[in-house]
């Protein structure tokens, strides 16, 4: 039975070691589980001396990062070349970056309150929205005739 991802510290130690010839040597089956963003994101964060953190990010966005979207399609042994260009020949501990989690940028007060006072800079109104009780709110909401 195939494996459903790729061995993720193989596979940066092949990059950290400048090992070109990694993705082509895969089976056709990893190849498939191969994925240049994955790897992007994977090999841009290292823990460890500031050099090698400074190292990883520039070589990555500048190598990887610029032309992904456009060769991830087709072109992935290319990206892995690109990838494997930026290894430090250095083993290194690469730690996974969580991305940030969606946050909506207004509450539902938040509009509201935008509503009422639409020349508000939106620091006040985040002001407003922590110091106001809910009572004061519902106030205001009746003085300005809204319902919800």
């Amino acid at each position: 039975m195939a494996a459903k991802f790729l061995d993720i510290k193989q596979m940066m130690k092949a990059i950290d070691l400048r090992d070109r010839q990694w993705y082509n040597n895969l089976p056709p089956e990893e190849k498939k589980l191969y994925s240049p963003y994955m790897t992007l994101k994977w090999s841009a964060s290292v823990n460890g001396d500031r050099f090698f953190k400074e190292h990883y990010i520039e070589m990555t966005n500048e190598l990887v990062n610029k032309n992904l979207w456009t060769l991830s399609k087709n072109h992935k042994g290319l990206l892995w070349k690109l990838n494997a260009i930026c290894g430090a020949t250095v083993t290194q501990f690469h730690q996974w970056i969580y991305p940030k989690k969606k946050t909506s940028s207004t509450k539902s007060k938040m509009k509201e309150l935008q509503a009422i006072y639409p020349n508000a800079k939106q620091q006040d109104l985040d002001l407003l929205d922590k110091t106001m009780t809910t009572k004061q709110f519902t106030e205001l909401k009746k003085q300005h005739g809204i319902d919800k």
